[in-house]
């Protein structure tokens, strides 16, 4: 198996790492956010549809670096219905999760994620299993509406891939993606 990595540190959004510079995200909130992306992760690898519609907002925009742009609730869980063969094989971790306030309704988060193969893509596996998959870093802009923490925007990139499942060109893109500006 051979893999593509990054060789370039991870960017990291503007002030994450000082949160003094944003504004207070009580435990609440952050316990709250954490969850979110948790459940994210779980709702992809059980194909819950409804579940993914209602974590986002309704103008939701997400910029993937292997799936490209989408927009809206039902834009997020067609990514999870237009790729059964290959979602039904993997499972999402999310890990190193930071979050800060924006305001007193918004914050900003970034995680890596992680994406495991566990199952054949096949009648035959074609490596052993469980093996890496892709990893990258998630960023995400997040309201808090009626009580509830939302994802309003979601950006994938700085993604590394496995390159027997993933074409060369594909691979390169998916590299290339880096947004420093984390505040789009």
């Amino acid at each position: 198996m051979t893999t593509q990595h990054v060789t370039a540190r991870t960017i990291s959004p503007a002030g994450l790492l000082s949160p003094q510079e944003n504004a207070p995200l009580p435990t609440e909130d952050r316990l709250a956010i954490h969850e979110l992306i948790a459940r994210h992760c779980l709702a992809l690898d059980t194909g819950d549809e409804a579940h993914l519609a209602s974590i986002v907002t309704e103008d939701f925009r997400q910029e993937h670096a292997v799936f490209g742009a989408m927009e809206g609730r039902s834009g997020f869980a067609a990514l999870m219905r237009d790729n059964p063969e290959l979602l039904g094989a993997i499972r999402h971790q999310a890990v190193n999760i930071a979050a800060v306030g924006t305001g007193t309704e918004t914050a900003k988060a970034v995680h890596y994620t992680i994406v495991m193969q566990v199952h054949a893509m096949g009648a035959e596996p074609t490596a052993l299993l469980p093996r890496l998959f892709a990893h990258g870093v998630v960023r995400d802009q997040l309201v808090k509406q009626d009580g509830r923490w939302l994802i309003h925007r979601r950006t994938y990139d700085q993604m590394s891939l496995t390159a027997d499942l993933f074409p060369e060109d594909q691979r390169k893109e998916a590299l290339r993606r880096r947004t420093p500006d984390w505040e789009t």
